[in-house]
């Protein structure tokens, strides 16, 4: 839509701009509706002949002037393909001196009921501020990258991480370890979160145990039923404020004096790879390998510069927050958050931005690395 608009803008000198939004319900289904937008504006128009070719990259329709308009560069192939990965359709309207209807129609969307609003109205805080005393928490999920995502949140924290791929092995590790609190996916092989919860409720020496549900449903249905077994409830994809937020309700912690109450986003071409204090011992050791692991990934990262494909762009982000966690250098994982939040968010500047600090994190590890030899 910001493409849309931004390239309606362009064209348009005289006139409207009009975005306007309708649904399309289906008889047979009424759980899913179409959803048609539509930007319309009465600038310069579309030939037909150009219409066939507008969404190819770098076209310019003719009679389009650059200096006096621009270009719609990659904006409209781009347009194409995110519209594409959502299983849609976008098409176009247009006469020339008239004006152009773009439409994007996104089938079968998944309606839901109103969902309660109580933690996303809670106020922010300064994950930076938050010190939490020393604990042991238990991540359940069946997909490793999930789990790689949660440790990389609760990186700068002194907790004892340990992980289950499912509810058997998760009840085996709470036996044994009691945990202070569980992190428990719902949807899971072997033995679901509910199945597990529901068997560790029933132990009297395990039903202290708290134990926050993570899901990626949105529907109030399911919100409901997750919420009557558990004791906390946490929506994917999951963002390291609210984590923070949830987790203290159940483990100890202050706040450092004089900290902001509110999370600033760092700008998207930020570098968070500046280093403070000397690099461990063991780190020192790993970073060689992990510089060499990062060069070798770089036909990979001038691919992404290129195509700027989501689930790529979002896969290489889970990879280098993995390699930071892995190899404990958190700028690297935190790059890897940023990336994959900017990738969430379709916001093709910001992502555009973030990669193009790739080199300058590599150049930058060798700095540290140089510095202690």
């Amino acid at each position: 839509l910001v493409n849309l608009i931004g390239n309606a803008v362009k064209f348009t000198e005289t006139g409207y701009i009009k975005l306007s939004v309708r649904k399309q319900a289906h008889g047979q289904n009424p759980d899913t509706l179409d959803l048609i937008f539509e930007v319309s504006d009465t600038g310069i128009g579309i030939s037909e002949r150009d219409q066939q070719s507008i969404f190819e990259a770098f076209e310019q329709q003719k009679g389009q002037s650059v200096p006096r308009h621009g270009g719609t560069g990659l904006g409209l192939a781009i347009t194409k393909r995110l519209v594409e990965m959502m299983v849609g359709t976008i098409a176009v309207q247009s006469r020339e001196g008239v004006g152009s209807t773009f439409s994007v129609t996104l089938k079968e969307v998944a309606t839901a009921s109103v969902v309660d609003v109580e933690m996303w109205a809670a106020p922010s805080i300064d994950v930076n501020a938050v010190r939490f005393s020393s604990a042991t928490i238990l991540i359940v999920d069946d997909i490793e990258v999930n789990r790689n995502l949660v440790r990389a949140y609760l990186a700068m924290f002194p907790f004892a991480v340990m992980e289950a791929s499912n509810g058997e092995e998760a009840l085996e590790v709470i036996e044994q370890h009691r945990p202070d609190l569980v992190l428990m996916d719902m949807k899971m092989p072997v033995m679901d979160g509910y199945e597990a919860i529901r068997i560790l409720k029933e132990r009297d020496d395990l039903r202290d145990i708290p134990v926050v549900a993570l899901t990626a449903s949105a529907m109030k249905q399911s919100e409901g039923g997750i919420r009557r077994v558990s004791d906390g409830y946490l929506p994917k994809p999951l963002g390291r404020m609210e984590l923070v937020m949830e987790i203290g309700q159940f483990l100890a912690h202050t706040f450092e004096e004089g900290a902001s109450e509110t999370i600033e986003p760092p700008p998207a071409d930020a570098v968070p790879v500046s280093v403070s204090k000397p690099l461990d011992g063991e780190t020192l050791l790993k970073l060689p390998e992990l510089i060499r692991r990062l060069e070798a990934e770089q036909p990979a990262w001038e691919a992404l510069c290129r195509t700027l494909t989501i689930n790529d762009i979002e896969a290489f982000a889970d990879q280098m927050r993995t390699l930071g966690v892995e190899n404990n250098y958190g700028p690297l994982s935190a790059w890897g958050e940023q990336l994959g939040l900017q990738a969430g968010l379709f916001d093709l500047v910001a992502i555009s931005a973030k990669l193009e600090a790739y080199p300058e994190i590599i150049g930058q590890m060798q700095t540290l690395l140089n510095n202690e030899r």
